[in-house]
């Protein structure tokens, strides 16, 4: 008899033991090997039929805000630069501060923001153009409240590590117009003028 184990409790769940459509056991340590019957034959290989269902799940699991603030959050932390947000609530906070103000608007190129999650092959994400991004406003600081905007992924890639008097050379006068005022109000008595 073919039964399939719980990997947490190690019980034997109930009924047909299909999982993707194909019959499931459990070997190794704790019960964490699965192997699928398909075509006759045990395999560690989940058949490919349910895999794009399950990214398009996974994308829109990441694609609502909690979910998408979490990953923001851990991917910051990865970052050579320190976050000085305590938690990804924290962070989801200085979000909802901003929309209050900007709404879902960049509040530098004026796009409206998306949290768009795409999944491909290896569950690796997908970069969206007007995703919403955390840019920090001088590239040398670390990530703190005073120092993250929340712009388009767009306009982030393209700013990259840009120094506040560079602006106009690389963007239209609205743009560069828009960095520079949110730029002078987050850091008063700073000087960005053309060189």
């Amino acid at each position: 008899m073919i039964s399939s184990r719980d990997l947490k409790t190690g019980r034997i769940l109930p009924g047909n033991n299909l999982i993707y459509g194909y019959k499931i056991k459990y070997l190794g340590p704790n019960w964490s090997q699965p192997r699928w019957l398909v075509d006759g034959q045990w395999t560690s290989v989940v058949p490919d039929k349910d895999r794009p269902q399950r990214r398009k799940q996974l994308a829109a699991y990441y694609s609502m805000e909690t979910p998408y603030f979490k990953k923001m959050f851990n991917k910051m932390k990865k970052s050579r630069h320190k976050v000085e947000f305590e938690s990804w609530k924290e962070l989801l906070e200085h979000w909802h501060q901003q929309r209050a103000i900007y709404g879902m608007r960049c509040p530098i190129t004026g796009d409206l923001m998306t949290m768009i999650r795409k999944m491909e092959k290896g569950n690796q994400g997908v970069r969206t153009r007007t995703n919403i991004s955390p840019d920090r406003l001088l590239s040398s600081m670390n990530y703190t409240k005073q120092n993250v905007l929340f712009v388009t992924v767009e306009f982030n890639l393209a700013k990259g590590p840009l120094k506040g008097h560079r602006v106009h050379h690389l963007f239209n006068s609205q743009i560069a117009d828009n960095y520079l005022k949110i730029l002078r109000e987050r850091f008063p008595g700073m000087e960005y003028e053309d060189e």
